[in-house]
């Protein structure tokens, strides 16, 4: 008995356990009930009768049949359909609307609720409102002739009994599968919003060890400068070495001082960090105009690309302010995943050759670069990858 019970195999492991337990108890209740209720009709002999609950004993296996391979939607539309139709049709040959079978309907609407979604739901209830109608319509306008109510007997508290019961199992399952949903869902709620300040908790502390790095790094970098400035100058060529320590130097203390102010760990916007190098830098331009023409657009890159960015940036400045000009302009465009960093206006710039580190940095980039007279053009893809 507890075999046929419990759960069946195909949902033990399944969402729908509680669900398919208590279908699999409906269904062999409806099973019994229309039984013991074909047992009654043989002994007073109405084969009408007795061939409907046939027929209806042999859905009522069919169903549980394919309930247990695991096709439960479809097992219970048959049930919520085939039975609301042969309850119409066994009311009609019984008491009509008077019969005692009406209480069926709200126990095959409840028992569809169970499982069934939306749109079949109402089919269902639409199917037994217009049963409910032609037992109404019928007996008004004799399109059947129902047998009138006789006096109460056993077999009847019985049928009613076995209806109650079968309701009563079906709105406790209702009931028992929302407590068990509403159950699960406090669980899942509560360890949700353990994950969450789990996670807040992480985020917090990664964002205070990566604005302590940042801040580490301005600082060492501070420091690096100041030795630089107070170490002692023997020649012109150390004093540039020097120079253009510092230069990088300034690089990357601007790109660390975005990632600070936006606590970002390695990501930084190109447009931001080509104005911080711009502005920390042209103080030591020899040219009277820098003119800057920056897009608006925003582009992410890492932070290794844009130190990389940044020297080439700062060098090309560098280099291209040793000629004579009264002004130059600088034009940073974005434009489908390309980036171009343009130079030009400047007179006399005649250069065949640029310093081997702007060539290698161009590389490091992964772009190309473009000379000519007047101009220097690098473009390259942004990239997110450390």
């Amino acid at each position: 008995m507890k075999a046929l019970l419990r759960t069946p195999k195909k949902y033990e492991e399944s969402e729908l356990a509680s669900i398919a337990r208590a279908l699999n108890v409906g269904l062999l209740l409806l099973s019994f009930f229309l039984i013991v209720v074909f047992t009654r009709q043989v002994l007073q002999r109405d084969y009408d009768m007795m061939m409907l609950l046939g027929l209806g004993i042999v859905v009522s296996f069919f169903s549980r049949w394919l309930f247990l391979r695991g096709h439960l939607k479809k097992s219970t539309m048959i049930v919520a359909i085939f039975f609301t139709v042969l309850l119409t049709i066994i009311c009609s040959f019984g008491n009509g609307i008077h019969d005692i079978g009406l209480i069926g309907f709200p126990i095959l609407i409840g028992f569809s609720s169970i499982l069934l979604d939306q749109k079949q739901l109402v089919i269902s209830s639409v199917l037994s409102v217009l049963g409910l109608t032609w037992l109404v319509l019928g007996d008004r306008f004799s399109l059947f002739e129902p047998i009138p109510v006789p006096a109460g007997e056993l077999g009847d508290f019985i049928i009613a009994s076995l209806m109650i019961a079968i309701g009563g199992l079906v709105a406790f399952s209702l009931t028992s599968n929302m407590k068990d949903s509403l159950k699960k869902a406090n669980k899942e709620i509560d360890s949700s919003r353990n994950e969450a300040l789990h996670l807040s908790d992480q985020i917090d502390q990664k964002e205070e060890i990566i604005e302590e790095i940042h801040k580490a790094v301005i600082n060492s970098l501070g420091h690096i400068r100041h030795l630089i400035e107070h170490s002692p100058k023997e020649t012109e060529e150390l004093v540039e070495v020097y120079e253009s320590l510092k230069r990088k130097i300034l690089v990357i203390e601007a790109a660390h001082g975005i990632l600070l102010t936006e606590k970002a760990p390695i990501l930084l916007d190109i447009k931001e960090l080509t104005k911080e190098i711009l502005t920390k830098y042209e103080a030591s331009l020899s040219t009277s105009v820098l003119e800057v023409d920056i897009d608006k657009a925003s582009c992410i890159i890492s932070l290794d690309q844009a130190i990389y960015y940044g020297i080439f940036l700062i060098e090309l400045v560098h280099e291209v302010d040793h000629y004579p000009s009264d002004s130059f302009k600088i034009t940073l465009t974005m434009q489908e995943d390309l980036i171009q960093l343009r130079l030009h206006g400047f007179e006399n710039g005649h250069q065949e050759k640029l310093s081997i580190i702007m060539d290698l940095l161009s590389k490091q980039l992964k772009g190309t670069l473009r000379k000519s007279d007047r101009e220097i053009i690098l473009s390259f893809l942004p990239s997110t990858k450390k």
